[in-house]
């Protein structure tokens, strides 16, 4: 998997859709940012009553004026993400994970400083240096032959990183390394049980999140005319 991205130097900031999680990404106007109807403030901007508390104290890599994005992840992400909406405990499931997971943790705040800082002062600036920060985490981890769910959740949200930003063919790469440590897990499970099957290799919170992935799959296939990249959609035993 090639986690490395090149600078970013222009994004196209997506906007917080209504009704399809990925038709404004995918089909509107990344420039024209004037019809949404989000007023959300930046987390710098606003005092968010923390609906969990994000981490036990502000650490070297997460001060505390990043804090608030994590509760802007738990309240805006039934917003963003397909299927969340049916599924409404995904947001404070996947928060858990992160608390201990350092590249998980670092893509919450990456996708969530995207999107809140949109139209605050801030920029771009945090947003990167969280994505950075989950790379390398995640580039240690791949390097040890750490693989976990964790590890899968936090490749997507990096790959929606990318597709916001209008780096589809990085998001691709994204996308093919989940593709291999979804397997990676499969095949650990079946190492733990004996070799045999089981539909538990994966648990329902990773399931939603490869759902998600495939539906973004399948978008990017139909723009740019290429194969999807999870072909086998049977490989998880989970009806589409």
């Amino acid at each position: 998997m090639n986690l490395a991205v090149q600078p970013i130097s222009d994004l196209h900031w997506p906007t917080i859709p209504s009704r399809d999680p990925f038709q404004e990404i995918f089909c509107g106007d990344g420039d024209d940012t004037s019809q949404t109807s989000s007023t959300e403030p930046s987390p710098s901007e606003a005092s968010y009553p923390l609906i969990h508390s994000p981490a036990p104290v502000p650490t070297q890599d997460i001060p505390s004026s990043d804090l608030p994005y994590f509760t802007f992840f738990l309240e805006q992400m039934s917003n963003i993400l397909p299927y969340v909406n049916l599924f409404p405990s995904a947001p404070s499931n996947v928060f858990s994970v992160s608390l201990q997971h350092p590249a998980l943790r670092h893509s919450i705040l990456s996708i969530s400083a995207l999107i809140a800082d949109k139209k605050s002062d801030r920029g771009r600036v945090r947003a990167l240096d969280h994505l950075q920060k989950s790379l390398k985490h995640l580039q240690t981890s791949l390097t040890a032959v750490e693989v976990d769910e964790g590890m899968a959740i936090s490749i997507f949200l990096l790959a929606y990183f990318n597709v916001g930003s209008g780096e589809h063919s990085t998001a691709r790469k994204h996308l093919q390394g989940l593709q291999l440590v979804l397997e990676q897990l499969k095949q650990n499970h079946l190492a733990r049980n004996g070799g045999v099957p089981s539909p538990y290799a994966v648990s329902p919170l990773t399931m939603l999140i490869w759902r998600m992935a495939i539906r973004m799959d399948f978008i990017m296939s139909i723009m740019y005319g290429q194969p999807p990249i999870f072909h086998v959609y049977g490989s998880l035993r989970v009806p589409i």
